[in-house]
This record gives structure tokens, sequence and C-alpha cells, in this order.
């Protein structure tokens, strides 16, 4: 393999370095070398797992060699234990890439700088890629970390990208010097000020972080320092930290980042895949993020441009001036600027950033630029020309232009296709997103950069090439596609086996095989590609553009438009449709969802008007009898019924139709079936192509269907939302006599009914579970004497009208009530009569309703005199009983998005009431009492932030609630709730939101957040948490008493910043919360001062004070029996105390829904004790004695079998 002969520098040996080794040794390459000036420490042992104790104080390059070439015999590792600015550019020229693990920006400029220059240029201006040395560098920094691919002259270089690397921390001199505050302002203090002061290796000794002896006379003055000031974590970690820049390291992250690195050396030496274009950001700091980009050129590069860049100065500006902004400047971060000139023939060197150089140019520091004998146009080194003009110096820096060295040749990039800007595929608008279905797939991935929208292709011009197995495209594919497969079904099968039992190499190098294969195949005379060049080549008919697709937009696509792209067809462009398939398929989905809900521009704004009919008028697809004027191209069109003809008819006279049996190819019924269904991603793409077209049009003309469109496939959730609700649905009921459709039905059926009598015995065997045997054998007799009219008759008064109707009479009754169904009677069923009505059929219905009316304005239904509006939405957070039975509505549709004080009936309970209990006395209709959907919130107020005020309208006390319910109103809304002990009819009840510092004066019947309250106030109908609705103190009478206020509860932006900065599990402090004391347990709660109470007792409260006739009446209303006398309650006559609950802390927000979890406060705390002591209390009359277990005996042995029954037929 091309890895065996490669050659690969790696740069720094350190805890990424070692990942790097250990992943280029485990692919394979065999020729390594590595660069690493460091010595091994204590402190790296931790996350550089190729070194141990024992190789502390040795070079980290030589160890690190050592163990790879120990572990693995064929690798050849060679170890350089020196700086990089040790060697020239003959030994850098030796390598085939270069792969940094480095921690230091002076040292990736400097190697950038390197490769750059070894770089060689066609006369073109275009890099020369065999003397191209790819750089890939990596970078770590706690659980951060980052990924650059650089190709001079290609791509953007470390020097291009220098800004995006953080600036090296700096501390202020004075902070240092007088006021430290952290450890590392003492280590900064003893660096900057001490060392040079005290000198204590000699004159001019600068501090060597590699250095023992440095390190412990910095740690020993930085621990004194820090003594003085109170400061504490200075150590010998901290020291070397900061002396020597380290940046802190993480193993994981070093892993992932050394990964990627070595994958994008593998991708660029064997061109297996497209390297990384060029710049990939990593994060797991809350979950694992990746984000890529390109680094654009600049094109005032110093190092891959050759453009000068020009600085301006004043003409009295010093040399010391220009090389402070030389290092200094965000854009040249020079460290050791070097500035030569050229004088009289002659080089002259005006600074060296050296002590021994800067002898006798130090001079030259404080001299100006007019003082130096500079004239216009000097040049001032490799890299500086000066211009000098009368008032200002421009100093031009000319770029250097750079190659590598790199053996493989550039690949052509391809051109991408996407879907992101279609409509839906990324975001959704705030209505659009009020209306979808939740079940909706989620966003398309980002477009890759530079990609063209899918909505400017010209299907005319544009050629769609599947690249996907043939079993693939059958399943489902985009309209209009050609199938040019690369794998076959058999070559896919291998691939995946391979691929899934981990050897992807294998399985890729195998896929390549066969890739190859396939294509050369179709490439042949007559093959479909070569027949699709010599089509483009003729320019005859020809496509413009081919858009490849596989299933992800991966290997199968590029490798196909690669190939095609490659030969360079004159007269149409190749390019990849990014994500593919399932990029598309969910593209499908989302707007599947989206535009059947959307009753506006961009959806399906239009009416839709659902055809509805009972059997005869919608007979299901059984072989139609059809004369010789009417015989169909399609054969699916042999099997029509006569809701089907209608829909046909509209199509033809120019109407926009949904024909949802004919996208299903539904023939399947209980009479016989058909050919086989298409898939549901075939049926969804039917479906999709049909909407789209519908979405421009005023009206759209469907078919009432059930979920399931015949076995195979079923409706999404947007469309069948549409179908079953009333904005913008309008239902049209055809209407025809039974004779009309036994007539229709004995034309649609007249060959199966004479010629399928091996048929009828599974439909007398499918209709067994439904009808009893005597009708059974009548049916057959029917049918033995030919009477197929009467058979017909019977199933359709028996079986199919009753089927219908109880599944839809309900929703239908509903949708009369209200004006969203018309009537209409159609006295035969033929094409005939349906071609003829089709042209006036729209109009008679438009004349019928007013169609732009029906559903922009809210309905207004009348109940006993108060007007309520039924577009009121639902408020969140609103408490309605739980659903008794699968279908529990009667009479009343009612939106479940709609609030309504209607009464509402259920039936179909199963014989229970809403308790659960059997209903011994409704045993024909099931429960036939209407109940009001009660509204427990009163805290909307809180957002509000204004006083809400309502009128209470009637007082009412509903059969199956104990307290008393209170219809109240505000405007328009009406809503019911739960009354208080004094409401009564007139009163005005107000809801407060303000917190004050002095509690209020509280009203009965008025609702305040508890905080508002003072200490003692009966409340009621209290929130757990705030804006959730009352969830205690809701049963007749009940109510609890505010025992403590928090001094604090009116400073809500304390609590909030309390809130945000403690831990889950920390509670809030007593000031920010109050607590309450139920009167009925003597609980104690702690609640937030937002949550809403309401002043006063539940009313009712003496419901459990009346008087029964006779023994066992309780027992009818569900009331547990009691005796009456007094009993010792110890537990021995089944009574007993039971402790009080322990406290219940409702001040977390992370407590779910449905669970209440009691937390004790902290043991530091008065009432701690107090608690505990209950607790144990309670402990000790759970101790039962143990039970003794019984004897076997003659009189309490078990049997030995049990007794049989045998069942009799009466």
């Amino acid at each position: 393999m091309i890895a065996q002969h490669v050659r690969v520098l790696v740069v720094g040996a350190g805890g990424l370095g070692c990942e790097i080794l250990k992943s280029l040794a485990l692919m394979g390459f065999c020729q390594i070398d590595v660069i690493d000036m460091d010595t091994i420490d204590v402190s790296n042992l931790n996350r550089q797992f190729l070194f141990t104790e024992k190789d502390v104080g040795r070079s980290k390059a030589e160890v690190a060699a050592e163990f790879i070439m120990r572990r693995i015999d064929t690798c050849k590792v060679v170890p350089h234990f020196k700086k990089i600015q040790d060697f020239g550019s003959n030994f850098y020229k030796q390598f085939d890439i270069v792969i940094c693990g480095l921690d230091s920006v002076i040292a990736r400029r400097w190697i950038n700088s390197m490769l750059a220059s070894l770089v060689e240029y066609k006369e073109d201006g275009t890099p020369d890629f065999h003397t191209m040395i790819p750089l890939v560098d990596g970078g770590t920094e706690g659980f951060k970390g980052h990924v650059i691919v650089v190709l001079f002259g290609v791509t953007g270089c470390i020097e291009c990208s220098l800004d995006l690397y953080p600036p090296q921390v700096n501390y202020p001199l004075c902070t240092i010097a007088h006021t430290p505050r952290l450890p590392e302002h003492c280590v900064e203090f003893v660096r900057l000020l001490l060392w040079p002061k005290e000198q204590p290796f000699g004159m001019g000794v600068d501090i060597d972080g590699d250095s023992p002896e440095h390190l412990e006379w910095i740690f020993s003055r930085s621990s004194e320092r820090a003594k003085e000031y109170g400061i504490q974590g200075v150590n010998m970690r901290l020291v070397k930290g900061v002396i020597k820049r380290i940046i802190p390291s993480v193993a994981s992250t070093n892993a992932v980042i050394a990964s990627a690195l070595v994958t994008e050396a593998f991708k660029l030496l064997t061109l297996c895949y497209d390297y990384l274009n060029s710049y990939m950001n990593f994060s797991d700091v809350e979950g694992i993020y990746t984000y890529t980009f390109r680094i654009e050129r600049k094109d005032d590069c110093l190092v891959c441009n050759n453009v000068p860049k020009n600085l301006e100065f004043p003409s009295k500006a010093t040399l010391r001036e220009l090389v402070e902004y030389l290092k200094n400047d965000p854009g040249l971060q020079m460290q050791s600027p070097t500035i030569t000139t050229v004088l009289n023939g002659s080089n002259r060197t005006l600074f060296v950033d050296f002590d021994e150089a800067m002898r006798g140019l130090r001079a030259n520091l404080s001299k100006s630029l007019d003082e130096l004998s500079l004239s216009d146009g000097q040049i001032l080194t490799s890299k500086l020309v000066i211009f000098n003009t009368l008032e200002r110096v421009i100093l031009p820096i000319l770029g250097r232009r750079f190659t590598s060295q790199h053996r493989t040749n550039f690949r052509h990039q391809l051109k991408y296709i996407s879907l992101t800007d279609e409509p839906f595929a990324v975001a959704l608008s705030p209505e659009a997103a009020a209306h979808a279905p939740t079940s909706l797939p989620p966003p398309l991935d980002p477009a890759p950069r530079g990609s063209t929208p899918w909505f400017t292709l010209d299907p005319a011009t544009t050629l769609l090439i599947d690249a996907r197995s043939p079993c693939e495209y059958a399943l489902d594919h985009i309209e209009g596609a050609i199938n040019v497969p690369i794998l076959s079904n058999q070559e896919r099968m291998e691939v995946g086996k391979i691929f899934s039992s981990g050897s992807v190499v294998e399985a890729r190098l195998l896929g390549a095989r066969f890739a190859c294969a396939n294509i050369a195949e179709s490439l042949k005379p007559e093959g479909p590609l070569a027949r699709l060049l010599e089509t483009s080549d003729r320019k005859t008919c020809s496509p413009k553009l081919i858009v490849v697709y596989c299933s992800r937009g991966g290997q199968r696509s590029m490798a196909l438009g690669t190939i095609l792209s490659e030969l360079n067809c004159p007269s149409c462009e190749v390019a990849c449709l990014a994500g593919g398939y399932r990029a598309w398929r969910r593209l499908l989905l989302r707007q599947l969802g989206v535009w059947p809900t959307l009753v506006s521009p961009g959806g399906l704004a239009g009416t839709l008007w659902v055809l509805s009919s009972l059997t005869g008028m919608i007979t299901r697809s059984i072989p139609a009898l059809t004369s010789a004027q009417d015989e169909p191209s399609d054969p699916w069109l042999d099997k029509r019924c006569g809701k089907t003809l209608l829909l046909e008819e509209l199509e033809a006279a120019g109407e926009s139709t949904l024909n949802l049996e004919r996208m299903a190819e539904h023939k399947g019924s209980m009479f016989g079936g058909g050919a086989m269904q298409p898939t549901q991603r075939i049926f969804d793409a039917r479906l999709h192509s049909g909407l789209r077209r519908c979405l421009t049009a005023n009206h759209v003309w469907t078919e009432c269907e059930s979920r399931s469109v015949g076995p195979g496939c079923q409706l999404g959730d947007g469309f069948w939302q549409r179908l079953r609700g009333t904005r913008a649905t309008v239902r049209v009921w055809l209407s025809a006599s039974l004779e009309a459709r036994v007539n229709w039905i004995l034309h649609d059926y007249a060959d199966w009914l004479h010629n399928s009598e091996g048929s009828l015995g599974r439909v007398f065997e499918s209709l067994a579970n439904y009808h009893s045997k005597k009708r059974l054998e009548s049916w057959r007799k029917l049918v033995q004497v030919g009477d197929y009219a009467a058979f017909v008759a019977e199933l359709l008064e028996h079986h199919y009208d009753p089927l219908y109707k109880k599944s839809r009479g309900p929703m239908l009754r509903h949708l009369a009530d209200i004006g969203l169904l018309h009537r209409i009677e159609v006295p035969v069923v033929n094409r005939a009569y349906f071609r003829k009505e089709a042209a006036l059929f729209p109009r008679k219905i438009l004349r019928l309703f007013v169609i732009p009316s029906v559903n922009e304005f809210p309905f207004f239904r009348s109940i006993r005199a108060f007007r309520t509006s039924g577009g009121l939405q639902r408020h969140p957070g609103m408490t309605y009983p739980r659903k008794l039975s699968w279908q529990w509505l009667i009479e009343k549709y009612v939106d479940p998005n709609q609030y309504t004080v209607d009464p509402i009936r259920k039936i179909r309970t199963g014989g229970r009431g809403p308790d659960g209990h059997i209903q011994y006395k409704h045993v024909t209709t099931g429960l036939n009492m209407p109940y009001f959907l009660v509204d427990y919130v009163r805290s909307r107020q809180m957002e509000a932030k204004e006083v809400h005020e309502e009128v209470i309208l009637k007082i009412a006390k509903n059969w199956w609630r104990d307290p008393y319910l209170a219809l109240t109103a505000s405007g328009e809304v009406k809503r019911w709730i739960i009354a208080t002990s004094n409401m009564k009819e007139g009163d005005v009840i107000r809801s407060h939101w303000e917190i004050p510092s002095i509690p209020v004066l509280p009203v009965l019947g008025d609702a305040y957040p508890v905080g508002a309250l003072p200490v003692g106030t009966r409340v009621c109908l209290a929130e757990l948490h705030p804006g959730e609705g009352a969830m205690i103190c809701r049963a007749a009478g009940a109510s609890a008493t505010v025992m403590r206020r928090g001094t604090a509860v009116h400073d809500l932006s304390g609590l909030r910043a309390q809130m945000d900065d403690m831990l889950s599990a920390e509670p809030i402090d007593d000031c920010f919360t109050c607590t309450l004391q139920l009167d009925s347990s003597r609980r104690e709660v702690r609640l937030l001062p937002t949550c809403v109470v309401v002043v006063g007792q539940v009313s009712n409260e003496t419901h459990n004070r009346q008087r029964y006739r006779k023994f066992g009446e309780k027992y009818w209303h569900g009331i547990k029996q009691r005796s009456g006398l007094y009993q010792k309650k110890t537990g021995r006559f089944g009574r007993k105390i039971h402790p009080v609950d322990p406290l219940l802390d409702c001040t977390h927000d992370e407590v779910p829904d449905g669970e209440i979890r009691a937390k004790f406060t902290l043991p530091e705390r008065p009432e701690f004790e107090r608690r505990r002591a209950r607790e144990i209390f309670a402990d000790s009359l759970l101790v039962k004695p143990p039970k003794t277990r019984p004897v076997p005996g003659p009189n309490n042995a078990l049997p030995h079998t049990l007794p049989r029954f045998t069942w009799r037929h009466c």
C-alpha cells in the first residue's frame, strides 16, 4: 500500500503527538520521523500514554519512537531531539506530508513558512503539485480542538488564519506589582520584575522553562509572595504552565483530534476521498459539536501570496517604531524581525533581534527613516520595500510564494445541488409551526458552500441519475430519475456485511472494485452511460445538467459524478445532490406534514372539498364491466368506483383533484384482490406531487378515506389532520337510493359475481366474523339461486351501511350542524351522468356556500343565552377530565385545540363512571350525563402584568364534582372555574400579579401570588409550580393556611439570580419562599412566591354531612362505610394514627409532571429536629410483629388438584 512507501513527519511528541504516532502506526504507515525538543516531566504521564515514570527526564521524541517500534515491528520511527529551526529546507523536502501537534503559535508559523518556501509555481501562477508538501495541523485546549488542512497556493495557510488563534494572556503590570489577586499574578511578578532585578543565574541569563533549577527558584519566590498576600494555589505545575504558556490538555480531545489529523493525511496521500476544506472546529463541552468551513486565502498574506503589503508611517518615524509595529500588529505578530536593506550595491543590516548582533546596531533604533539614508524604492530585507514620499513612508511588505512536495494530482471539485432553500426544509414560519404535526422529521443539514439551489433547475434540461442498487430504486426514487446502479443488489449485500462486521477499509476497497467494474460496463457502447453521453454529444434533446444522487450523497454518487465530470461533456455539466435520496425524502415528509395544515400562501390555501357517501357510491376497486368506448388506457382505471368516477370527470373538466385510491392503486376489498400495492414511499411521493400541483388552486377535490388507504399505504399526520378537521375543509355527501346503488354494484361487479364461485367461500369466511350463521346461510341461498340484487341489497343494509355510520356518523352530524356538510342527491350512478354533471357540479356547490367566510371568522354558537367564541384557543396548563374510553364524545365534536363552556356528553364508557367504578344502573346507553371543562389556571395575569377582572354569571352544580362551578366572563371569553364558598352571581373577582414588600389586604374569591398574602391567610386552589394551574386544595371544602412568608419574597430578581446560580440539589433560601399548611392533613408545602392561590375555602364545604336514608346508600355513592362507634386508634380495629407527611418542596423547576418528591430541609435549620422526631414516630408505628407461618394439617392443607369446570350450552 501507499502508506508503506510515504515518509511522514510528525512535529511534536506531547499529548497530541503521542496520539498521532499511535494512529499513524496502527494505520500502516511505516516511515515516520518525529521532532520534539522537550523532555518528559511527571505531569505529562496522566495524558501522554507512551511514557512511564522511568522515562522522566528523557527526550519525548526518543522514548515515543522506542515505544512505537517495540510494539509494531514493521514501523520505523526516527526521533529528532532538536528544535524545528535547527533543520534546513533540504531536511523538509524529503517528506511527503507534515502533521503538526504543537502547542505554540510561533512554531506553527515557522513550519508554515518553511513548507511554503519550498513550493514552486508555474508560469500561469498555479502551484506545482509535485513540489507541494501538505501541512495538516491540529491543536487542543481543554475540551476544544481544531484541524486545518493547508495546501499552499490552493487553500488558506496558517498565516491566513492567524486571527483564529487566541491572543496571549497578559496581566496589567500595576496589578502584578501592587495588588495581586491570583496565583498567576505572583508567578508573573517573579518572571517580569524579580528575575531581571536579581539575575539569580548570572547577568544576561534568560528564563529557561525546561531548566529544573530555574523553575525551582521561580517557585520559591512565587510562594513567598503568595504567602505575603494570602493567595493560595501556587505549585510547581502552575509555575511551569505560566512560564511555558502550557495549554490545558484532555486525553479524549487529543484522541479525537489525532484521529481527524491522521484521517486527513490518509485522504491526501491516497485520494480515497475529498480532503477537509479546510478548517474543522471541535467541541465537547456540552455535547459533541463540529463545524467545518473554508479558510479563504488573504490577498495580502506574506506567506502564500506575493502581493506587497503597504505600511504607512510618518516621515519622522524611528526604526524602533517600525520594529514595535512588526511585533505587535495582529496581522503580522513577528517575534524576532530582521530588517536589512541595500545601499550602494551592498547589503546593510539595520536591525537584528539578537543581543550579540544588537551591540553595533542599537543606535539605529532611535534614528528616523530619513536619517538612515534610505532612498525611494530600496529593498528592506527580502520582504520590505520602502517608498519615501514627502511626508510619509510607505513600506510594501512583499509576500513569498510557497508550494509543497506531493506526488499526486489535484482532484476536480464537483458541483453540488442543495435542497435547503426549498420551502420548510430548514425552518418553519410561526403560522406553519402552530398547526404542523409534531412528527415532522428534523431539518435538513446545511448546504455545501457554493451549491446551487434545487428550485433553480429546469426540469426540461435536467437529467437525474440514481446511482443506487435496483432494489433501492424500486422502493422509491425521485420523479424522473434514471437508474444507473453502481452496485448490484448482491454486491451491495456483500459490501454491507463486511462493513457491518467492522472492516471498514476492506468494505470500501471491495465496493470500489465493484463500482469500477460496473461503471466500465455502463460505458460500453450498449451501456446506459454511453447512450446518455452519445445523446449529449449529438446535442439533440440533450440535458444541460446531469444530477447524480445515491442514498446519502456519498461515495456512489461522487464516484459516478467524478467520472462523468472528467469526461468533459461539451454540452452539459455534472453535479451531485447534497444529502442524496435521504435528504430529498426528509424534505418530502416535512412538506407533506406542513402543506395540508397551512391554510395560507405557501400551503394548501384553497378549500378542500371532500366527497363522502355510503357503499355503492364509494365501492372500492372491484373489476368493472366497461363498454368499448370507455376503455381506459391505464390498467388501474379498469377498477373504478362511483366516487372515483366523479373525481375523474372533475379532473377532466379542469378541476384540481387528489385521487387517493389511484395513488395507492387500491384494488383489494372483501370481494376479491388485485395487483400489489405500491410501497408507502411511492405513495408519499405521488401524494407530494399532487399536493404541489394543488398549492395555487382555489379549491381542491378529494375523497373521504380512512387513515389506511389499503393495507400498505397510510396518510401522513398533516393530510389526515386536514382531512378530519374543519379549517378550510368542506364535505359533500353524495346520497343515492338503495336501488341506484345496487344497480351500480351489479354493473361494476358483473364479471366477478358470475365467474368467481370459488371466491365466494373466502367472502363468507370473512363475513363470519361479523354476522350470525343464520344470516350467512340466507345469503348463500340467495347467491345459489342467482338473486344477486337481493344479496347486494342485504349486504349494504346489514353490513356496509352500519359500519360506515358507526365510524363516521358523529363527525358528520357535527359538520352538518355547523354548516360544513352538504347533501347532494344522485339519481343514478354511472359515467354518463357524472360526465354530464361534472361541469355544473362545482358551480352548484359554490352557490350553496360562501367559501371565503366559512373558516376566516370564528363560528359563534348560542348556549343558554350566553354567546361563546368557538375560536378561543385553549390555554396551556388547563386541566381536562381524562378520557374514559376510546370514543368519548357525542352530539358535539370538540376540537382539542378549542375551549368551550358547552356541556359535553360522554358515551361508551364501558359501563363505568368518571371515577372508574362500574355503574350498574346505566346498562343501555352508558354514562349519559353532561360535564363541563374546568379551567384551573388563574395566573395568566402574571405575564400581562395587569389585574384581570371577571364577572360571575352563574353558579352551577356539576353532577360528578363535589364543589360548585362558577361561569365567569371577561369580554367575550367565558370559562368554568371552581367556586369558593362566598361566590355568588354578579360578583366581580380579580386576579392580581404584584408582590409588594408589605402584605396586601386579601379579598375573598380573588387570586393573589402567595408571596403577596400575610401569614395566617386561608387559601385554596393553590399552584405547586407557577403557571401550571391549581394542583392542591381543589376538593369541596378544602383549604390551606399561609404559615410562613419570606422576608424577600418581593425581590424576584434576587430569586431569579439564585435559581440561575445554584445547583439543582440545593434548596432555595427561606427568605425567597412561602410555606402553606394543608388544613386537612397538616402537611406543609414549600412554594415559590409567584405561585397563585385563591383566598377563601372551596365551595360546598358541607358535602360530607349529607344524611343517607338507609344502610348501603353510601356504598352506592362510592363512600367507605363506617360503624360510627369510637375505637382506639391503635391499629387493632383497622384505624391508626398516620404521621404527618414530610415537607413538600415545590421550589425546584426540575421536578417532572406527575412526580412529586418530598425533600427535607437542611439539618442546621430549627425545624429539622421536629421533622426528624416525627419521622421516627412514623417508623415506630409501621413496625409489625412477624407472622407465624401455619403448620400444615388436615384442615389447612391445599388441594392437590384444582376443580375442573364444564361449560354447558343451554
